[in-house]
């Protein structure tokens, strides 16, 4: 049985929980908004962008709030290199997807200073926006207002 088990903890990384990267544009993100009951967060982010990173990262491990809140979390890539962030999302194993901007969102949530935080309600509104890295504590009063 202790086999067994060294065994599978071996093989999990074969079966690649790691993100992966999908384009977005404004009509699939009102999409994947309007989709559920509860807010969608998106963030702006750039792999170049090590603030960016860790608020990714902070995200990641606050995955049971999100999903205890019905809020889903959106990722996109403002960056010009597509295969750098491509390769980013090969290394990750977020619980959310990371998606690249194949239309005009960076221009649309004028997403040009990263991070950047948008609050959409289930119509695909905008309830809030706001930049910057923010705190766990901070970013959820922001999400309960």
């Amino acid at each position: 049985m202790k086999e067994l088990s060294i065994l599978l903890l071996l093989l999990v990384p074969c079966f690649g929980f790691s993100s992966k990267l999908e384009d977005i544009d404004e009509t699939k993100l009102l999409n994947i908004a309007r989709s559920h009951k509860g807010k969608t967060l998106v963030v702006f982010w750039g792999v170049y962008c090590p603030y960016c990173k860790q608020y990714l990262k902070n995200i990641n491990e606050s995955s049971s709030y999100f999903s205890s809140k019905d809020i889903k979390v959106v990722a996109i890539s403002v960056d010009y290199d597509r295969q750098l962030v491509k390769n980013y999302a090969l290394q990750t194993n977020y619980f959310f997807p990371l998606y690249y901007d194949a239309g005009r969102l960076k221009k649309k949530y004028n997403a040009y200073y990263i991070p950047l935080t948008v609050i959409l309600d289930s119509k695909g509104e905008i309830e809030d926006t706001f930049p910057g890295n923010k705190t766990m504590d901070k970013l959820k009063e922001l999400l309960e207002e």
